[in-house]
C-alpha cells in the first residue's frame, strides 16, 4: 500500500484458530499466498464439526497448514474435522469424554482490567493448531533459512500413526515434536 511503511518485524509463523463453512475465495486466498510468499507459515485449525474440512475456510484454502485434533486416546477427535484438505492431527482434547481430557489453557478472570489467574479445560481444532504453530515457530528459530513449505513438509514426514482410529482423513498423522526438531540442522 502507498504511504505505508514497511514492517520490519513480519510474523514468521501465523496461527488461525477460526473458520466457517464457506469455501476458500479469492480474497482469503490471495491473502493466505501473499503471507506465504512473504515467509510466514499459516497454520490452521481444521473445524469442530466431524466433516470435510475442504468445505471450511480457511482449513480448505491452498498455502495453510491445516490441523485436525486428536482425543487422548490418539484418535482423531469426534468434533474434528478431517479429510485431505488437512495436513497433520494434533493434541486437540475431548471434554464430552472427561473435563481432564481436554487442553488445558491458563486464563484471567479480569472483564476490564487484570483478575485472577485461573486454567481451563478446552477441545477443539483451535487447541490443536497452536501446537503446529509453536513447532513451526521452533523450527524456524533453529534453521531460519526455512521456508515454509520446507517447514510444512518437515512437520508431515516427521509425524508418527496415530495410535487410535482415523476416519476420513488426518494428514500425515500425529504430529511428533521431538522427531521433527530432531530431523533439522541449525543454520
Amino acid at each position: 500500500m502507498t504511504g505505508v511503511p514497511a514492517n520490519k518485524n513480519r510474523a514468521a509463523v501465523i496461527n488461525m484458530s477460526l473458520g466457517g463453512e464457506f469455501t476458500c475465495d479469492e480474497a482469503y486466498n490471495a491473502a493466505l499466498k501473499g503471507a506465504r510468499d512473504r515467509g510466514t507459515t499459516v497454520v490452521v485449525s481444521a473445524g469442530n464439526d466431524n466433516k470435510d474440512a475442504a468445505a471450511y475456510s480457511p482449513a480448505g484454502c491452498a498455502n495453510v497448514v491445516t490441523v485436525a485434533a486428536s482425543d487422548r486416546e490418539g484418535n482423531r477427535a469426534a468434533y474434528s474435522n478431517y479429510g485431505k484438505a488437512v495436513d497433520v492431527t494434533a493434541p486437540g482434547g475431548e471434554t464430552a469424554v472427561r473435563a481432564a481430557d481436554g487442553i488445558w489453557s491458563s486464563l484471567n478472570k479480569g472483564t476490564k482490567s487484570p483478575g485472577d489467574e485461573t486454567y481451563a479445560s478446552y477441545q477443539g481444532t483451535s487447541m490443536a493448531a497452536p501446537h503446529i504453530a509453536g513447532l513451526a515457530a521452533l523450527l524456524k528459530q533453529k534453521s531460519p533459512s526455512l521456508t515454509p513449505a520446507q517447514i510444512e513438509q518437515t512437520i508431515k514426514n516427521n509425524t508418527r500413526a496415530l495410535p487410535g482410529t482415523c476416519s476420513g482423513g488426518c494428514g500425515a498423522g500425529l504430529s511428533d515434536a521431538g522427531k521433527t526438531l530432531t530431523a533439522v540442522t541449525g543454520g
